[in-house]
Order: structure tokens, then sequence, then C-alpha cells
């Protein structure tokens, strides 16, 4: 009797197993560019390098869509075998998802023109006589949001990167600050031949680290799997050939 129970425990965990490798996670992120963005017709960034390495090494036919972050968020929020990437870690979210990473980090911050006279020594200070741009449905905005700005130029993000409107705005005078991450906002500007002078960091905010956020409904197992092989690439030669071509946009190491 005790020979046939091991035995079905052991069939049992053999099938658990197998269900888990066997599932499908759909996968999702945004327009952020140099981490994930679309350039002729192709799904390319420094995360999703990441991610696809991952997939490769796990043999997965797992698919990545790229869709506005206030879906990608509603998603992983409610659907189990969901995850999002490049997702910013923060006091906020932190108990939300479960993640895996981090991928890279980054300093987010109020930027304005070199040229402009706009001073800021404190977050009370961009509450007072400025206009600060920020991405519809973006953390940043849920952070501004959360900390009682009013004054604030809400923008929906273009889902084409080279036509971003946010940094010809803050060229052009709309508004007088820009909440954004430095490695976001110098990576632009040199893609659209604004020189990086020409824009600067007013006050810093925080460093935040960007993840893979597995929703909350998703088997942990499952996630461990997916954590194993993150491990795999991030410890390999191909994690560091991947800052070495990123390093001109300042993506810094977690």
């Amino acid at each position: 009797m005790r020979i046939i129970i091991i035995f079905l425990v052991c069939n049992l965990s053999f099938l658990i197993k197998n269900i888990a490798s066997a599932v499908t996670v759909k996968w999702f992120t945004e327009n952020f560019y140099p981490f994930n963005y679309f350039e002729n017709g192709k799904l390319d960034g420094f995360s999703v390098e990441i991610v696809n390495e991952m997939l490769r090494l796990m043999n997965s036919k797992d698919s990545i869509e790229v869709i506005p972050f206030p879906r990608l968020i509603n998603i992983i929020d409610k659907q189990p075998n969901t995850a999002g990437f490049s997702v910013y870690q923060t006091d906020e979210n932190k108990d939300n998802y479960q993640w895996v990473g981090p991928l890279a980090k980054g300093t987010v911050g109020f930027f304005k023109r070199s040229d402009s006279k706009v001073s800021i020594k404190s977050l009370d200070d961009a509450k007072k006589k400025v206009i600060i741009g920020v991405q519809l449905g973006s953390s940043h905005e849920k952070f501004l949001n959360k900390n009682g700005f009013k004054n604030l130029y809400r923008v929906a993000q273009s889902q084409n990167v080279i036509g971003n409107s946010l940094i010809h705005m803050l060229i052009s005078g709309r508004f007088d600050l820009w909440m954004a991450t430095d490695v976001s906002v110098y990576a632009r500007a040199e893609k659209q031949n604004i020189p990086s002078e020409k824009i600067i960091m007013a006050y810093k905010i925080r460093t935040n680290q960007l993840y893979i956020a597995f929703s909350k409904q998703t088997d942990p197992k499952i996630v461990k799997k997916y954590r194993k092989y993150f491990f795999k690439v991030k410890n390999s030669p191909f994690y560091q050939d991947l800052f070495l071509r990123y390093s001109k946009y300042h993506i810094k190491k977690p």
C-alpha cells in the first residue's frame, strides 16, 4: 500500500511539474524607448532582448504584445499567466506583483530645457508656478496624483517612438518640466537629433529598478521557472554584451 501511495505522489508531482511547464504566459510591454520599442516593424530594445533570450533558452513559444501602459497594468492586475515589462518597482506597487529581475535601473526626475530659469529644490516647489508634462496613465502620473499635484499637462503616449510628443513639447515650451526617466529622456533626444545638452535634470525624485512583473494570480512555480532563466541570462556573456551595446543610452546595471 505504501509503495502505491509513493508511486501516486511521485506521478502527481511529475504531472503538476509538466502542467506548469506547458502553461503559456502572455507577455505585454509598452513603447518605452530604449527598453522596448517598434522600429521598422520589429520589436526591439534592451528589455525585449533579455526577455527574448529567456524565451529562446526555454524553447518557449510565448509571444510579446505591445499595448499602452494603463492597459498593461489592468491586465496583469486581473489575469493569471500574464507578465508585463519593463515595469518600475515602486513603494506604491511592490506588493501588487511577483517580480523577476531587476533588468536595469533609472533615475526619475523633473527635466527642463537647459536655458530655463525654473529652479526646483523640493516637490512642493514643483507644485508652484510651473506646468509639468507627464505621460497619461504612467506610473509618473500616478505618483504626481498621489502627491497632490494639480499643475499637470497630461499627454497620451504616441505609439510612434520617433514622433514622441513629450520631448518636443518640452523643447517648444508647452510646459516647464517633464517628469521622466533619465535613460528614456536622453535616448529619445539622441533618436530625434535633439542635442542632449538642451535638456537637464532640474530635480531628482528617486531611483527605481525595472522588472518583469507577473500577475499575483500566476502560479508561483511558473514565476520561479522564469526567474531561473532570467538569472541564466543575467549571468551570461550575452547580458554583458547587451550593456555594452546600449551603453550610449546610459542604462545602469542594477
